[in-house]
């Protein structure tokens, strides 16, 4: 006889393999969840839509993203614009990096009264750039930034150093035969100051007037009996120099940059007409009439010919900042 095991009496029946259980559906809704994680806000200081992070110009507003010269800068907060290394406040042509151009730095730019030139302050050749064709020079003058101006007559020009090309400036009330920067911080706490010399030998601070009339305010000058013989120069850490001319003989003299007065004789030239003066570290270059270019040493005296062309030299320029050497 089979005995059933109690638990199969009791249920009432056979005992078999155990049934899986089917798992509950879940109702589906139509709803999917959402695992996506929203971005974080961008950081836009200047509200112009582009995160700062990417944002070339992140303090001023310019959805545009404007960058001329492709410096990662953009145009509205530029200080250069064109990249030409010409600041916008003294760039004539602050979107052109061809114009006006820079001087380079490494070269004395004499000239005549139509020819423009350099000079190489390292092995004195003289090199021709072209004929400007504006009338008479009388002088020429570079400011830290390589930009190159120049007197006539009657008239203020930038000029190319590269191809000669000038833009006028303004017209002179009167004229004078030298021009020179005087580096910033003398007279101006930003910018180097244009400095207009008298043949009396006066000194005037030159202000544009929008293409018309310069103006010209007296500043100082030599002083009683001394003229300008044609030219001074202003160069940071080498000092302020000038060709004056005293009873018919022309000197180098020392100057003061912020009144133009004399503080020291350097060396007299009784046989030369020394009409262009430039400068560089240790030594100032006389340009002549008679075109000799005259080395000088200002701590020893020393003077000889370095070089000679057959030209009259009516000016020379240089920048107001030169490499250390």
């Amino acid at each position: 006889m089979r005995i059933l095991p109690l638990f199969a009496l009791v249920l009432g029946c056979t005992p078999t393999a155990e049934t899986p259980v089917p798992p509950t559906p879940i109702e589906e809704t139509g709803d999917v969840p959402d695992t996506d994680v929203p971005p974080p806000p961008i950081v836009d200081p200047d509200s112009d839509g582009v995160d700062a992070s990417e944002d070339n110009c992140p303090d001023v507003p310019n959805p545009d993203q404007l960058d001329l010269d492709a410096d990662g800068e953009g145009d509205l907060c530029d200080t250069d614009l064109d990249g030409d290394l010409i600041p916008n406040d003294f760039d004539l042509f602050p979107e052109d990096p061809d114009r006006p151009g820079r001087a380079i730095n490494e070269l004395v730019y004499p000239h005549t009264a139509s020819e423009l030139y350099t000079f190489n302050v390292n092995d004195y050749a003289i090199e021709l750039i072209g004929a400007p064709g504006i009338g008479t020079m009388t002088d020429l003058a570079i400011d830290r930034y390589g930009v190159l101006w120049v007197m006539t007559f009657t008239e203020l020009y930038i000029c190319h150093p590269q191809t000669a090309e000038c833009w006028l400036r303004g017209t002179l009330p009167t004229y004078g035969n030298g021009l020179t920067f005087v580096p910033q911080g003398v007279l101006e706490p930003d910018r180097d100051s244009l400095i207009a010399i008298a043949n009396s030998g006066g000194w005037a601070l030159v202000t544009e007037n929008a293409g018309g009339p310069v103006t010209l305010t007296p500043i100082g000058g030599y002083g009683p009996g001394t003229s300008s013989s044609g030219d001074a120069f202003s160069i940071v850490g080498v000092g302020t120099y000038a060709a004056v001319t005293t009873a018919g003989v022309d000197s180098i003299v020392e100057v003061n940059p912020a009144n133009g007065s004399i503080l020291s004789t350097l060396a007299t030239f009784p046989a030369a007409s020394i009409w262009g003066l430039a400068g560089w570290q240790d030594a100032i270059y006389a340009f002549s009439a008679s075109g000799d270019v005259t080395f000088f040493d200002p701590a020893t005296g020393d003077a000889s010919v370095v070089a000679t062309h057959p030209v009259s030299w009516y000016g020379a320029g240089v920048q107001t900042e030169i490499p250390d050497e």
